[in-house]
């Protein structure tokens, strides 16, 4: 039997909190390291932190 197709991790997550970390150092006038170090990526899992951060900077 075969294994059941599941869907494929897109990243979307990841992306949306990089969005949100421009768009704290551009409008919002605070450092990534203040918006991180507020919460911001706690409920990323540390492969989506992590590429949330790549996209970021």
């Amino acid at each position: 039997m075969t294994q059941p197709r599941t869907a494929p991790d897109d990243g979307i997550a990841a992306r949306r909190a990089a969005l949100h970390l421009i768009e704290q150092a551009t409008g919002g006038q605070r450092l990534l390291s203040e918006t991180i170090g507020a919460g911001a990526l706690e409920r990323l899992s540390p492969p989506d932190r992590a590429r949330a951060q790549r996209l970021a900077t």
